[in-house]
Parts: C-alpha cells; structure tokens; sequence
C-alpha cells in the first residue's frame, strides 16, 4: 500500500485540510490517488462529510462500492468512535477496516488515509486508532496547531508513535497565520526538532480557496514528502 496515513493531536485539527491539499497535489502531478476515511462519528445519511469534501475538492467521483471501501464505518453520533459504534448496537473492529482498505488500495496507485481524532482514540475495547495505524504500516503525517498547547500535545503524540514502532512522514501545523506570533514561531522551531529529521511543514488557512489553490498548497506538502 502506497500513501500516507494522517493523524492529529485532537479532533477538528486539520486533518481534512492536509488530505484535501495532498490528494489535488497527487492528481495534478498525474498519480492515481483515492481518499479514505475508515472511521465517521457525526456521519450525516451514512455518509462521511470529511470524505465527501475531500472529494468535492479534488473533483474525485466515487463508485457506491469505492464509498463503501473507502469510508466502511459512518456512525451517527460525534463522539469518540467506541462509543458511536456502541450506541448503535455494533462493535468496530480493525481487521475489517484494513480489509476494506487493502482492497480499495488495489484500484489505485496512493492512498490518503484520514484517522479520526487523535492517535490514542479507542474503536473498542481492546483496540485504538494506532492499532488501525500499525495494521496498515503507511508513514504517518501528525497535525498540530500552532498555539499554545501545541508542544506538549505533539510531543506526546510523537513519542507514541515512536513507541509503536512507526514511519513518521512529517509534523503539519495548521492553520499557519500570515502573521504569526512570537509564540507561535517558536512553536515552529520547537516541532522541528521534536520532528527532525523529519521535516516540519506548514499549512495556511485554505478554507475559501479553489481546488487549484489546494493543489499548489499540497504540492509543497508532497514534494517535501516525496
């Protein structure tokens, strides 16, 4: 398998964003590129709004069977994923999810998975979102803010990782401020080198940009990545 899988150090951190930008850098760099979301809370209609933005952005159009591989568990509640599933009578597992996966990274050349909230967010009981991340073996890209907070929540994340044995790719920090703050700038420099020799990208503010934007934002993503 072929790709990235995308982590953050919280809910609503960006994730989205990095994948919008690294599957419109892929297309435009000619690849054949599919987006993935395994695991929806706060699914609208059983589907994923993340995976339906990525794809409204990148002008992806997927097969009701490449939805189904690409997005299996859409569970209604936004909440931590064990419970979601649990209020719905169901159980998530992360054998079937990387099965699901697996095969739908046979139609294609990358693969550019999203995780659901942070690292340690559990499915079930006994397994979490590094369980998931550790089944799949991708390198790992980890967002963060730039404010403050940020460092103790990335080296957290970081050192988990490391102690789960995985490939990181790259720390992305987002939303990147035109101006950023002396804060926010040592941020940078401290992620750095808790990244090294990893590089450390930046992500600015895409929210009401074009798919073309998108594109040139992520390719500085890819190419640091590639």
């Amino acid at each position: 398998m072929k790709g990235w899988f995308i982590t953050g150090t919280d809910t609503g951190i960006g994730k989205t964003h990095v994948a919008a930008g690294l599957v419109c850098a892929l297309k435009k760099t000619g690849h054949a590129v599919l987006p993935a979301k395994p695991v929806q809370t706060g699914s609208e209609d059983g589907r994923s709004p993340d995976l339906d933005w990525v794809c409204a952005v990148s002008g992806i159009q997927l097969t009701p069977e490449e939805y189904r591989l690409l997005a299996p568990a859409c569970l209604r509640l936004a909440a931590s994923p064990h419970l979601a599933a649990k209020l719905e009578g169901t159980v998530l597992g992360v054998e079937q999810l990387t099965v699901s996966l697996r095969q739908a990274a046979q139609e294609t050349e990358w693969l550019v998975v999203e995780g659901a909230g942070g690292i340690r967010v559990p499915l079930n009981d006994q397994e979490d979102m590094i369980t998931l991340m550790k089944a799949l073996g991708l390198p790992v890209i980890v967002v963060t803010r730039p404010g403050l907070g940020t460092l103790n929540h990335t080296r957290l994340t970081l050192d988990a990782l490391r102690e789960a044995g995985l490939v990181l790719a790259a720390v992305v920090i987002t939303p990147w401020p035109k101006a950023p703050s002396i804060i926010e700038s040592d941020n940078r420099e401290q992620i750095s080198t808790l990244a090294h020799p990893r590089p450390c990208l930046v992500l600015k503010n895409m929210n009401s940009s074009t798919d073309s934007a998108w594109a040139e934002e992520g390719m500085k993503l890819y190419e640091a990545l590639c």
